[in-house]
Protein backbone atom coordinates (compact mmCIF):
# COMPACT_ATOMS: atom_id res chain seq x y z
CA UNK A 1 0.00 0.00 0.00
CA UNK A 2 1.41 3.37 -1.02
CA UNK A 3 1.74 6.06 1.62
CA UNK A 4 -0.67 8.97 1.45
CA UNK A 5 2.11 11.13 2.81
CA UNK A 6 3.91 12.86 -0.07
CA UNK A 7 7.63 12.07 -0.16
CA UNK A 8 8.51 15.76 -0.11
CA UNK A 9 7.07 15.95 3.43
CA UNK A 10 9.12 13.06 4.84
CA UNK A 11 12.11 15.23 5.82
CA UNK A 12 9.77 17.75 7.48
CA UNK A 13 8.12 14.91 9.44
CA UNK A 14 11.50 13.63 10.59
CA UNK A 15 12.55 17.15 11.62
CA UNK A 16 9.33 17.72 13.58
CA UNK A 17 9.69 14.38 15.34
CA UNK A 18 13.34 15.14 16.10
CA UNK A 19 12.12 18.41 17.61
CA UNK A 20 10.06 16.44 20.11
CA UNK A 21 6.62 16.30 18.50
CA UNK A 22 4.70 13.06 18.92
CA UNK A 23 3.51 11.06 15.93
CA UNK A 24 -0.08 12.05 16.80
CA UNK A 25 0.88 15.74 16.78
CA UNK A 26 2.65 15.35 13.44
CA UNK A 27 -0.38 13.53 11.99
CA UNK A 28 -2.67 16.37 13.15
CA UNK A 29 -0.25 18.93 11.67
CA UNK A 30 -0.26 17.08 8.32
CA UNK A 31 -4.06 17.24 8.20
CA UNK A 32 -4.32 20.88 9.29
CA UNK A 33 -1.47 22.21 7.17
CA UNK A 34 -1.39 19.95 4.12
CA UNK A 35 -4.82 18.32 4.09
CA UNK A 36 -3.22 14.88 4.40
CA UNK A 37 -5.33 12.70 6.67
CA UNK A 38 -3.17 9.91 8.09
CA UNK A 39 -2.90 8.03 11.37
CA UNK A 40 -0.03 8.38 13.79
CA UNK A 41 0.93 4.81 12.82
CA UNK A 42 1.61 5.94 9.25
CA UNK A 43 3.75 8.80 10.57
CA UNK A 44 5.60 6.27 12.74
CA UNK A 45 6.28 4.08 9.69
CA UNK A 46 7.96 7.03 7.96
CA UNK A 47 10.14 7.58 11.04
CA UNK A 48 11.06 3.88 11.32
CA UNK A 49 11.98 3.73 7.63
CA UNK A 50 14.10 6.87 8.01
CA UNK A 51 15.86 5.42 11.09
CA UNK A 52 16.56 2.15 9.29
CA UNK A 53 17.97 3.96 6.24
CA UNK A 54 20.20 6.14 8.42
CA UNK A 55 21.38 3.05 10.33
CA UNK A 56 22.42 1.36 7.09
CA UNK A 57 24.30 4.45 5.93
CA UNK A 58 25.96 4.87 9.34
CA UNK A 59 27.15 1.25 9.29
CA UNK A 60 28.65 1.70 5.81
CA UNK A 61 30.41 4.90 6.89
CA UNK A 62 31.79 3.21 10.02
CA UNK A 63 33.05 0.19 8.08
CA UNK A 64 34.68 2.45 5.50
CA UNK A 65 36.43 4.47 8.21
CA UNK A 66 37.63 1.35 10.05
CA UNK A 67 38.95 -0.16 6.83
CA UNK A 68 41.04 2.97 6.24
CA UNK A 69 42.56 3.07 9.74
CA UNK A 70 42.73 -0.56 10.87
CA UNK A 71 46.30 -1.30 9.75
CA UNK A 72 47.61 1.94 11.25
CA UNK A 73 45.71 1.27 14.48
CA UNK A 74 47.14 -2.24 14.75
CA UNK A 75 50.64 -0.90 14.09
CA UNK A 76 50.14 1.68 16.84
CA UNK A 77 49.02 -1.05 19.27
CA UNK A 78 52.07 -3.08 18.32
CA UNK A 79 54.45 -0.16 18.90
CA UNK A 80 52.82 0.65 22.26
CA UNK A 81 52.99 -2.96 23.40
CA UNK A 82 56.60 -3.24 22.30
CA UNK A 83 57.55 -0.04 24.14
CA UNK A 84 55.68 -1.03 27.29
CA UNK A 85 57.01 -4.59 27.06
CA UNK A 86 60.61 -3.38 26.82
CA UNK A 87 60.11 -1.09 29.81
CA UNK A 88 58.40 -3.88 31.76
CA UNK A 89 61.19 -6.33 31.01
CA UNK A 90 63.80 -3.79 32.17
CA UNK A 91 61.83 -3.12 35.35
CA UNK A 92 61.42 -6.87 35.89
CA UNK A 93 65.16 -7.46 35.49
CA UNK A 94 65.91 -4.59 37.87
CA UNK A 95 63.52 -6.03 40.44
CA UNK A 96 65.06 -9.49 40.13
CA UNK A 97 68.53 -8.00 40.72
CA UNK A 98 67.37 -5.81 43.60
CA UNK A 99 63.86 -6.56 44.92
CA UNK A 100 63.30 -3.09 46.38
CA UNK A 101 60.03 -1.27 46.93
CA UNK A 102 61.01 1.26 44.26
CA UNK A 103 61.46 -1.51 41.67
CA UNK A 104 58.16 -3.14 42.72
CA UNK A 105 56.42 0.23 42.35
CA UNK A 106 57.91 0.66 38.87
CA UNK A 107 56.60 -2.78 37.90
CA UNK A 108 53.17 -2.03 39.32
CA UNK A 109 52.96 1.22 37.33
CA UNK A 110 53.86 -0.54 34.07
CA UNK A 111 51.69 -3.61 34.57
CA UNK A 112 48.26 -1.99 34.12
CA UNK A 113 48.93 -0.02 30.89
CA UNK A 114 50.82 -2.97 29.42
CA UNK A 115 47.96 -5.32 30.26
CA UNK A 116 45.35 -2.93 28.77
CA UNK A 117 47.34 -2.49 25.56
CA UNK A 118 47.86 -6.26 25.24
CA UNK A 119 44.15 -7.01 25.83
CA UNK A 120 43.05 -4.24 23.45
CA UNK A 121 45.26 -5.59 20.69
CA UNK A 122 43.86 -9.10 21.15
CA UNK A 123 40.32 -7.73 21.16
CA UNK A 124 40.87 -5.75 17.94
CA UNK A 125 42.40 -8.81 16.30
CA UNK A 126 39.63 -11.04 17.62
CA UNK A 127 42.05 -13.51 19.16
CA UNK A 128 42.92 -14.88 22.55
CA UNK A 129 46.63 -15.57 22.50
CA UNK A 130 46.63 -16.39 26.17
CA UNK A 131 48.61 -14.69 28.88
CA UNK A 132 51.65 -12.65 27.94
CA UNK A 133 54.80 -14.08 29.58
CA UNK A 134 56.01 -10.65 30.71
CA UNK A 135 52.62 -9.87 32.21
CA UNK A 136 52.56 -13.25 33.92
CA UNK A 137 56.02 -12.67 35.44
CA UNK A 138 55.03 -9.24 36.71
CA UNK A 139 51.79 -10.59 38.19
CA UNK A 140 53.69 -13.38 39.94
CA UNK A 141 56.24 -11.00 41.43
CA UNK A 142 53.62 -8.46 42.48
CA UNK A 143 51.52 -11.13 44.16
CA UNK A 144 54.55 -12.11 46.27
CA UNK A 145 55.58 -8.54 47.10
Amino acid sequence: MASKIPPELHDVIVARAAGGESTRTVAAWLKATHGVSVSHVQVSRILVRHRDERGTVARHVAVSKVEKTLVADLDAYGRRIEKLGDAAEQALDAYKEQPTTAHADALAKLWSPYQRAHESQQKVLGIDAGPDPVLQSIEDLLSRA
